[in-house]
């Protein structure tokens, strides 16, 4: 017990200390490494396209070739972008509420584009037919056409947005028949340390202590099930829950008494750390 509540007053000093860093730098970097660290950021990029490729396949048997991709939030760069442009890619749009993307040095692309051996994409970043950024702090889907959106991604994304219900709604209303999302959503705490020592806990805290914590990028608590019923409600089939990774089940039944109620109960899946979420619009 002296552990539990060792971690619950260490998590609640995190909160604070993450709420006033935001107020007073505002959200600046997404990945645990900067945008400076070049071959990592090519290395995690490649990673994450090469992901959503195999669980393409897996899913549906299809990959990117001749497809609008729509990625939702971005993050640190557009390099997805360029590589999947590499691929096949018809067009890249994106979506995000923080504009990552000025920060990122123009030598990232120069080794990413010669690492996939086409320097000629270059050109795609100021071409809006080929790659579309949208930032936009309201996070507004609706600027978007349904030609926009045969495949939708996202990596690690729908945790942090204030309201992913919403979020999928309205893009429910501008994505067409047949177009799929494959987003991977990190349920985890994000602080590093405290992520591996006990990666649950921002769910020991009750909605109010959470909510005075809260700043923009928190991550929102939301379940795979709030997940699935939101698209069930919106139309969308075939709607698969594919966890990644997961907890330790005797030690998630040694402390799951001690989390904030709506997270005791089975139907959290609080065993599920991060999962993918797979769909398809009707």
């Amino acid at each position: 017990m002296l552990k539990q509540w060792f971690f619950y007053g260490l998590g609640l000093a995190v909160l604070l200390i993450n709420k006033i860093r935001y107020s007073l730098l505002g959200y600046q970097r997404p990945r645990d490494f900067p945008s400076t660290a070049i071959n990592q950021a090519i290395t995690y990029d490649v990673s994450v396209v090469n992901n959503w490729l195999n669980t393409l396949t897996e899913y549906a048997g299809v990959g990117v070739v001749n497809k609008t991709v729509l990625e939702l939030g971005p993050g640190a760069d557009l390099g997805v972008a360029l590589i999947l442009l590499s691929k096949g890619s018809k067009k890249y749009s994106a979506v995000d509420v923080n504009n990552l993307n000025k920060n990122v040095p123009a030598i990232f692309y120069e080794k990413l584009l010669a690492q996939l051996g086409k320097p000629e994409l270059s050109s795609a970043l100021q071409n809006k037919n080929k790659i579309n950024y949208i930032w936009d702090s309201n996070f507004n889907l609706a600027q978007l056409s349904s030609t926009d959106c045969d495949i939708v991604v996202s990596q690690a994304a729908f945790e942090h947005f204030t309201n992913p219900e919403q979020a999928l709604t309205h893009l429910s209303r501008v994505v067409k028949s047949g177009a799929m999302l494959i987003a991977e959503i990190d349920l985890q705490t994000h602080t590093r340390w405290l992520r591996t020592q006990d990666p649950l806990n921002i769910y020991r805290y009750s909605e109010t202590v959470y909510k005075w914590g809260y700043f923009s990028g928190l991550p929102n608590r939301v379940r795979p099930l709030a997940y699935e019923k939101v698209l069930e409600q919106n139309g969308w089939t075939n709607i698969r829950v594919i966890p990644k990774n997961t907890t330790n089940q005797a030690e998630l039944q040694r402390y799951q008494a001690l989390l904030a109620k709506p997270f005791r109960n089975k139907a959290a899946q609080m065993e599920i750390l991060s999962f993918v979420l797979c769909a398809t619009k009707k």
